[in-house]
């Protein structure tokens, strides 16, 4: 996909989410101007790698669950928009190699670690994106996407700084994996509580 596509439908859907859901963001100078990073968020709703993408100026390359690429017209829109899918039933080790090369090759990786939405209540976080950033030492930038439901709603989302994760994932054992989790998820929802959180 060249970067004059992904460019162009950008601006179109963030052309639409201006008339029917305008997104606020803050916390945009947490994320690099170059180099890998990734970009974990909560996860509400269906469009949220869509706006996560068009709250970004850089490409980001989701990670998303195999079942959207079955929804007509949101496929075309998610590969469009650099998403790539990920089977939930098992290990996807083909989704995590992919998703450490992207990271490897600098560029940003986004990623929802509660796997599914969250509806009434938050889903934990899964430690594959403590293994994607153990396996290519790229930094971990929490997001928090609060979701104002129907149309002429503002989705507001923050982005914060990197997670420090460095010692914890000097040696990526299993409970460190889950420690660096952990802090990754608290990093996220901690955003929910300050002021350049949404209200």
């Amino acid at each position: 996909m060249s970067n004059r596509f992904y460019t162009i439908a950008r601006a179109i859907v963030r052309v639409l989410f201006m008339i029917f859901s305008p997104i606020r963001v803050t916390g945009a100078e947490n994320i690099p101007q170059d180099g890998s990073a990734i970009l974990a968020a909560n996860h509400k709703s269906l469009m949220d790698p869509i706006k996560i993408v068009c709250a970004v100026d850089r490409q980001v390359n989701f990670m998303a669950k195999k079942e959207l690429f079955d929804i007509w017209g949101l496929r075309s829109m998610l590969k469009a928009l650099g998403a790539f899918p990920v089977d939930r039933s098992g290990s996807d080790f083909s989704s995590v190699k992919l998703a450490i090369s992207i990271l490897n090759e600098g560029r940003l990786f986004g990623i929802f670690p509660q796997g599914k939405r969250e509806f009434k209540g938050g889903k934990e976080f899964k430690n594959g994106v403590s293994l994607i950033a153990a396996k290519s030492a790229a930094p971990v930038i929490p997001v928090y996407i609060d979701r104002r439901t129907g149309f002429f709603r503002a989705t507001r989302i923050a982005f914060g700084k990197s997670v420090p994760l460095g010692d914890i994932l000097k040696r990526p054992t299993s409970a460190a994996l889950s420690e660096a989790t952990s802090a990754i998820e608290k990093a996220v929802y901690a955003l929910a509580k300050t002021d350049a959180a949404p209200k």
